[in-house]
């Protein structure tokens, strides 16, 4: 709940003020790499996210000022988005994927899909990703319940 978003802020806000930032700092892939490493997280996810945000962050910007998003990306000087503009950003994919697997959960449970056993061969790999259409073929049966496929 709220109580939860404000303990990962004031987190996130402590880790950057050990390194001179705040959370009204531009983001940039150096300090998020640092951050990433004082939460424990990712750094090498750092300087692709850093990018991806400021894209997005541009993209959303020339909409709103109804120019082109490659005018709005080659122009010197653009402000990047902050750490907590990031950080709403993230609170906010995990409550829209935390919908999704409760449905996802809810049909595998409701066809008696092992998620544990179906999965766990992808886990024990170098990189477990995976792909949507590979969980659709792993679930079988269940992702028609799932996705309406």
């Amino acid at each position: 709940g709220t109580s939860r978003c404000a303990g990962a802020e004031a987190l996130v806000a402590d880790a950057l003020k050990r390194r001179g930032r705040q959370l009204d700092t531009l983001v940039n892939a150096v300090g998020l790499e640092e951050l990433f490493v004082d939460l424990r997280l990712p750094a090498q996810a750092a300087a692709s996210i850093a990018e991806w945000h400021r894209v997005i962050a541009e993209a959303a910007r020339a909409s709103s000022e109804k120019v082109s998003v490659v005018a709005a990306l080659s122009q010197r000087g653009t402000k990047k988005p902050t750490f907590k503009a990031l950080l709403d950003m993230f609170r906010r994919a995990r409550a829209f994927l935390l919908s999704h697997v409760d449905i996802l959960y809810g049909a595998c449970m409701s066809a008696g899909v092992d998620l544990e056993a179906l999965l766990e061969p992808v886990l024990r790999l170098h990189d477990p990703t995976i792909s949507g259409e590979a969980v659709v073929r792993r679930l079988g049966p269940a992702s028609a319940l799932a996705f309406g496929g």
